[in-house]
């Protein structure tokens, strides 16, 4: 063991004694964490460009126009201010009832009235591509076609509203957006249509949505039927609903304690970025054993080691040399991570339990794929031909990644948990699941660990017999046949 000891020793020393070390020290958490700061920094940064926009008000009074440009009036006027504490006002009609505190940024709005075409389906067609021509040579942004019925009260299936009323109200339908599920309900002049040559900017649509639905048009249809404007307002306000963590038992003081308030994004980015470290750290810390293998062929290094060491353990000390260099990295960013989360109080997810599991599954996971790493590494004889054989194992270690997203919102539902117990995706899918309270069953973390451990020591005696015959192999590389012939016979 003093000779894969010295191996291994030989190894780390290599790999962190270096300055692209340090590099890479530095630029995996930018990498990670780079993209959402930068996203977070410039996400008050907007285009300043003037957006003009047309308006086709079809009501039989036609004020909804007047009221909208009383709106992005005070929104331009908020703008030029650039106020920190900017005041945005909701009612366009009682500017001292709905004032709510925000900064405003971006485009400035300009409006345009245009007179609605004939109450003709051709007519009103007609219009909207001559609209729609303009907007195709940048002469408008988008227009609005306000439909001639939307101030008046819809009447509503009553089957309809029991079957569908409580997924609307959710603000859901079959994963179907809730407004497109009531404009199917409705008449085609009850419907408010915005069109625009870019669906991903919705300032202007989500402006319009706020100030009609939430203001003008219900105080138009409260007149009509005369119920008092305060009546409606009071009725359809909505009720706060807020995601708390579990009460619990403060064992210093005994008192019971209500539980915190859930950050959403904390939720998500806890185990997001762990399988992220994860997945990196493997790469940073298995794809160098392959490297170093192929040029120590490549230099007739390997010749030299082989009259020291025997190949099992010359293999066996670049993986411990792998694992002791991914350890240092992954304790590196734990800790920071975990100063971190403490600091803003957060540890509630990245609890020392996860940290020691991620720890236990990292040196397996860096065994396993580095034992494959390394037997590519043997059966070629030059960098560009461990591309081919490279590509199945990249697969391997990406393919939990796939479904990253279904194992954070359902972290015990049927596809995360039987991922957590299929070896190459275990490492991950275990550890994430395990920083989302309330976490995996006791026994889950144990017997991934079993199974990972058994299909790394598989690995390891697949990658020896492939290392014992390629190592001094040279000319061109092995097949994937020829290397499972070498497994065989040996």
């Amino acid at each position: 063991m003093n000779k894969v000891f010295t191996v291994a020793a030989r190894e780390f020393k290599a790999a962190v004694l270096t300055k692209a070390f340090l590099v890479t020290l530095a630029v995996m958490p930018i990498m990670m964490g780079g993209s959402l700061l930068i996203q977070f920094l410039v996400k008050d940064v907007k285009s300043t460009k003037v957006k003009k926009f047309v308006i086709i008000d079809r009501t039989p009074k036609k004020d909804l126009y007047q009221e909208l440009v009383k709106v992005v009036n005070i929104r331009n006027a908020m703008i030029e201010k650039s106020e920190a504490d900017a005041e945005i006002v909701k009612d366009a009609a009682d500017e001292e009832s709905g004032k709510k505190k925000m900064v405003v940024k971006g485009s400035k709005f300009s409006l345009e009235e245009e007179a609605p075409s004939a109450d003709t389906t051709e007519a009103i067609l007609k219009q909207r591509y001559d609209l729609a021509e303009r907007i195709r040579k940048q002469e408008i942004f988008g227009f609005l076609d306000v439909g001639k019925n939307v101030l008046k009260t819809p009447v509503l299936d009553a089957k309809f509203l029991s079957e569908h009323g409580a997924s609307i109200t959710a603000g859901m339908e079959l994963g179907r957006d809730k407004d497109k599920v009531k404009a199917a309900q409705l008449s085609e002049d009850q419907v408010i249509r915005y069109y625009s040559n870019s669906p991903t900017y919705n300032d202007f649509m989500g402006l319009c949505k706020e100030v009609l639905n939430r203001s003008i048009i219900p105080r138009v249809r409260s007149d009509a039927q005369k119920i008092p404007p305060n009546t409606v307002m009071s009725i359809t306000t909505e009720v706060p609903m807020v995601n708390k963590d579990l009460p619990k038992l403060n064992r210093l003081t005994g008192q019971l304690e209500d539980g915190k308030d859930v950050n959403p994004i904390v939720s998500f980015l806890i185990p997001f970025g762990i399988v992220m470290i994860m997945f990196m750290i493997i790469m940073v810390g298995a794809t160098p054993l392959m490297q170093g293998v192929v040029e120590e062929k490549m230099q007739r290094i390997s010749e030299l080691l082989l009259s020291s060491a025997q190949p099992f353990q010359l293999m066996l000390g670049k993986l411990l040399g792998g694992v002791a260099v991914s350890l240092m990295l992954g304790t590196v960013y734990l800790a920071g991570a975990y100063l971190a989360a403490w600091q803003y109080g957060f540890t509630d997810y990245l609890t020392p339990t996860v940290i020691i599991w991620f720890l236990v599954y990292l040196c397996l996971a860096v065994l396993m794929f580095g034992s494959l790493f390394v037997a590519v590494g043997a059966a070629c004889t030059e960098i560009k031909e461990t591309q081919s054989l490279l590509m199945p194992i990249m697969l391997l270690a990406t393919f939990p990644l796939f479904f990253l997203t279904n194992l954070i919102t359902e972290p015990d539902g049927k596809i995360a948990t039987t991922l957590s117990f299929i070896p190459f995706a275990t490492p991950s899918m275990m550890v994430a699941r395990l920083a989302i309270p309330p976490g995996a069953a006791w026994w889950h973390p144990w017997v991934g660990v079993v199974i990972v451990l058994l299909t790394t020591l598989l690995c390891v005696w697949i990658a020896s017999r492939i290392f014992r015959v390629g190592l001094l192999m040279q000319g061109k590389g092995a097949s994937f046949g020829e290397m499972m012939k070498w497994v065989w016979t040996g």
